[in-house]
């Protein structure tokens, strides 16, 4: 947990910084993402909007390692000038049920990851079965990334940079609340401690 969350306290943060994981939570400001807010949207908390883009932004330039989990995944898109659906049951045709009220650590629906990605390198699977917690989504992608994983309704699961030589992964699923009972979901937090350390060893 950072000791701050003000935008002032970022240039004092980041070079401590080797790697940072942006996390769930609630929803994020649509004005963030040039949208109006619409039916469906839930509670968005600005302060925290804003603190996170701009550590995310900050964190971008210096090359930083991330990862996003859920809002976090949606956080570093819109960071990076991307768009989110704002209620995916009111805007995507054939949804599949992206909110269950289940616990964290079940599994929900699958996802499919393009061949070529880091993500299918972690996983080491094109198929991942993974739980959903969300009812936002990735929309347009940021120009910076490229989408790797996909619900079977088209709903966008992965992102990662364009950029090879980036680590910067977002994630809409929830490893944290699999690893317990499904080890490989332990796999993202490792690279991001690898990516870390590789970051580490390039400024000694």
């Amino acid at each position: 947990m950072l000791p701050a969350n003000s935008v002032a306290s970022i240039p004092t943060l980041l070079p401590i910084l080797d790697g940072i994981i942006f996390s769930g939570g609630i929803d994020i400001a649509p004005w963030f993402y040039g949208q109006e807010p619409q039916i469906g949207i839930g509670a968005y908390e600005t302060d925290r909007d804003q603190w996170e883009i701009e550590l995310c932004n900050r964190a971008w330039e210096a090359h930083v390692p991330m990862l996003g989990i859920c809002r976090g995944c949606q956080l570093m898109n819109v960071a990076r000038g991307g768009t989110l659906i704002q209620d995916i049951a009111r805007s995507v045709p054939n949804a599949l049920l992206h909110n269950p009220s289940i616990p964290h650590n079940e599994l929900s629906h699958h996802i499919e990851i393009e061949d070529d990605s880091a993500l299918a390198s972690i996983f080491k699977t094109k198929i991942l079965h993974v739980n959903s917690l969300h009812h936002q989504a990735v929309d347009v992608s940021a120009p910076d990334f490229k989408v790797v994983a996909r619900s079977g309704d088209e709903v966008i699961e992965a992102l990662e940079p364009i950029d090879p030589g980036r680590f910067a992964l977002a994630l809409q699923f929830h490893p944290e609340g699999l690893f317990e009972r499904y080890p490989d979901f332990l796999e993202p937090f490792k690279a991001l401690v690898n990516a870390a350390f590789r970051r580490g060893c390039q400024s000694c």
